[in-house]
């Protein structure tokens, strides 16, 4: 499973560099020339067939196809997908750094494996001419044939003592230069940001957050100026001068918080630990906190009793808000994630911002898909939702 959110591991911030200088600092490398870990591990690569199934979503009563599943989740799992159209995916998560992309919709993938230690990846963007990815590991891997291969960047040499290895959360492209990576470095909360297409990364020094605050989980590029972040140490901060400077809009540190999407500058969400989720619609300045669990069509947590299934009720406390994304104006989604594996669970809600209502929009009765309920990867792409789950990955068609 994904370790971002139950067991953060953080990193101390210990340079000095500015962000208003693009002078690269180094040069990516091919992988298959490069000894990633220091200990001559072989790049593995291996091809995969993949049986598509399907199933009825009961809440639309439209067809959903699962384009990946996992037999074992064990010491596999995937983190992270990303869709450059209806054919073209990637999927990044662990152990062992593993990259699957696929080229035909799901039914064949291509698994590259960069480590033999536990570590994992977290968070894919793309460029118009590169796919970028990240995760728990000091380099920053591109490819710009979506996968045959891949080349990386260290980031060890932007900082002094550039062998603490750092945990990357997230990164995100807002246009095809302006790009940022958040993370963390030895309990301390770490934003790299590039102006040139991830040619080159500089460290921006975070002035304005607090001593205290650990890894930085998520973040939205609002605009060239606007930035939103938000740590695992229940901390919301803004900047708008394009990261120079920030300024704390929420805190509350008996939870971590782990996602956010803003539709603008004023409206927006945050999510994390212990089902929080809040909305603002002023920039920040207020923040109304949003109930799953207050309504019947909220969230839902259900157990098998011979052959039929019942509601049982979901404990607030363990569920982790893991993804937010603005499907239109007035629709938000959001994915959850709890451990609990014995238990199935519809794991992704949409909120309408008009009603105020929440509910499920992945629902079913077929027992041959089960619903883990611990999501960590959401992407709209035009009609399409794809949402990755533990064991699978599904593909929503939202018409």
């Amino acid at each position: 499973m994904s370790e971002i959110f139950k067991y953060p591991t953080y990193f101390l911030l210990i340079t000095l560099i500015s962000c208003t200088s693009q002078t690269p600092n180094s040069k990516y490398r091919p992988v298959d020339s490069y000894d990633l870990d220091g200990n001559r591990t072989t790049l593995v690569v291996k091809n995969i067939v993949m049986k598509n199934a399907t199933f009825t979503n009961t809440v639309t009563n439209n067809t959903v196809t699962v384009l990946h599943h996992l037999k074992n989740t064990g010491f596999h799992f995937y983190n992270a997908v990303a869709f450059k159209s209806d054919n073209e995916g990637i999927i990044v998560g662990g152990t062992g750094l593993k990259i699957r992309t696929t080229k035909d919709g799901g039914l064949h993938w291509k698994e590259n494996s960069f480590s033999k230690f536990a570590n994992a990846f977290h968070s894919i963007s793309f460029t118009k001419e590169n796919v970028f990815v990240v995760g728990e590991d000091n380099y920053i891997y591109r490819s710009n044939n979506f996968g045959e291969n891949w080349e990386v960047f260290n980031t060890s040499t932007l900082i002094e003592n550039g062998d603490i290895h750092p945990k990357y959360y997230k990164i995100k492209f807002y246009n095809n230069t302006l790009g940022i990576i958040t993370g963390t470095y030895n309990n301390k909360a770490t934003l790299l940001k590039t102006l040139n297409g991830g040619e080159s990364w500089n460290i921006v020094v975070l002035k304005g957050l607090q001593d205290t605050e650990s890894g930085i989980s998520d973040f939205k590029i609002v605009s060239e100026k606007t930035i939103l972040i938000v740590t695992l140490s229940g901390s919301c901060y803004k900047s708008i001068d394009g990261g120079t400077t920030w300024k704390l809009i929420f805190n509350d540190n008996t939870v971590s918080l782990n996602s956010i999407d803003f539709l603008n500058e004023n409206e927006g969400y945050i999510g994390g630990s212990a089902s929080i989720l809040l909305y603002t619609e002023d920039g920040g300045n207020s923040w109304k906190k949003i109930d799953l669990f207050s309504k019947e069509d909220g969230v839902i947590y259900y157990q098998k009793f011979a052959d039929e299934y019942k509601r049982i009720p979901p404990n607030k406390y363990s569920i982790n808000i893991s993804n937010i994304k603005y499907l239109d104006k007035n629709t938000t989604g959001i994915t959850l994630a709890n451990s609990d594996s014995d238990i199935e669970k519809d794991f992704i809600y949409i909120i309408e911002k008009d009603t105020e209502t929440i509910k499920t929009l992945l629902s079913k009765k077929d027992s041959t898909v089960f619903f883990r309920g611990e999501s960590y990867g959401l992407q709209l792409l035009k009609n399409s939702l794809f949402v990755l789950d533990r064991n699978n990955l599904y593909r929503i068609d939202l018409k």
